[in-house]
């Protein structure tokens, strides 16, 4: 027994370089990797199959709300202090009257991308598959399709540029940088929800009024009769060319100097330069619904509401108003306007300014006062 096993082992090791020989491999460790690279080059040599699908839903249950138009409009202070109603013309794009906006005859949906506008392209072989989608090269992204005989002569693609007139109202109270929103008042378009028209307000330079929130403020040149005696002060062109300010002074209240008019406002006192004086509600008025909307005033458009502006103008609706503020500058009459008995009154009527007296014992230096000469004053200005 023991014999036959040991003949089975020196067998076994006779015959070991064939044993060995079966199990052992010969082959590069990069041999797979020359396979990988052979199977890439085989799938890139494969031809590859190309299918179209339709991506997305009908256009026509897709609405995408369009783009804003933003436009500034310029206004003067009298415009913001009474209201208006402004004309714009505006181009914008809309609806084609002829189609109604279909862009032809016999629109039929695509029956590539079955109305959606977009497709998924698919390429495979048996051994890869690349997707993309991309616009309907059928209908160019527009979902539909009619023959070229078909189209509408009047537009391009069932809308078309016009030139739209449109009123505006600016409230009373409106300031720069206010905005007028109208609803709906922008570019039209296929599946589109047509976006708003923002107008912004901008006011041109008053040549001396200054508006400060609900306030004005200006400065006057006033003689000095008036300044001393009160009276009447006609400022021209005051919000508008052609519109006056009558301006009533009542300095001292004494009734045989003054009119009645005059008498009903404040005793004020004599007026100084570069001491204000106010008017209350002369200023702009206080619209409380702007300021509670931060300058936003919404307005709807002609098929909301064609009879808006026509109703917001008969509208009597009054505002409380801010004050005008007056800066006076005192004109001194020259001498030479006066007589030399008309000096000699003034200097027995005028006070005289006390003037401090010095003592025996302070030095003093005396000199006379002389005009300044052109050269001087240009000079200084200059420099």
């Amino acid at each position: 027994m023991f014999s036959q096993v040991f003949e089975d082992i020196n067998s076994m090791f006779s015959n070991s370089n064939s044993f060995f020989a079966s199990h052992t491999s010969t082959a590069s460790p990069f041999d797979n990797m020359r396979r990988g690279s052979g199977f890439q080059q085989q799938s890139q040599q494969q031809p590859m199959r190309k299918v179209v699908k339709p991506y997305g839903e009908p256009l026509q249950n897709q609405l995408i709300r369009g783009d804003d138009i933003h436009h500034k409009c310029e206004v003067t202070l009298h415009d913001l202090m009474y209201g208006k109603v402004i004309k714009l013309s505006l181009p914008k794009v809309t609806k084609c009257l002829h189609c109604d906006g279909c862009g032809g005859l016999n629109v039929k949906t695509c029956k590539t991308c079955l109305g959606s506008g977009r497709v998924m392209v698919i390429q495979y072989n048996q051994f890869a598959q690349y997707k993309q989608t991309s616009s309907c090269a059928s209908c160019q992204g527009a979902g539909i399709y009619m023959k070229p005989e078909d189209r509408c002569i009047y537009c391009n693609g069932g809308f078309m540029e016009e030139t739209k007139i449109l009123q505006v109202y600016v409230p009373p109270g409106a300031k720069s940088g206010d905005v007028i929103i109208i609803r709906g008042e922008s570019d039209e378009g296929r599946n589109i929800i047509p976006g708003d028209l923002i107008i912004e307000l901008r006011q041109t330079p008053h040549p001396y009024l200054v508006r400060k929130n609900n306030d004005l403020f200006m400065n006057y040149e006033l003689d000095l009769k008036t300044a001393l005696l009160g009276g009447e002060v006609m400022v021209p062109n005051f919000l508008r060319m052609g519109q006056f300010l009558k301006i009533y002074i009542n300095c001292h209240g004494h009734q045989s100097i003054n009119s009645e008019k005059i008498q009903e406002g404040e005793i004020v006192g004599t007026i100084k330069t570069n001491e204000p004086k106010v008017i209350h509600g002369l200023g702009m008025p206080i619209n409380t619904e702007l300021l509670s909307n931060n300058g936003k005033i919404v307005q709807p458009n002609d098929k909301q509401d064609p009879n808006f502006v026509q109703n917001m103008m008969l509208s009597d609706e009054s505002f409380p108003r801010g004050n005008l503020y007056i800066n006076f500058h005192i004109q001194l009459p020259s001498a030479d306007e006066f007589s030399e008995q008309s000096l000699i009154d003034l200097q027995n009527i005028l006070p005289n300014r006390s003037t401090y007296i010095p003592s025996p014992s302070d030095s003093v230096v005396e000199g006379h006062l002389s005009n300044v000469s052109p050269a001087t004053k240009k000079r200084k200005i200059m420099d």
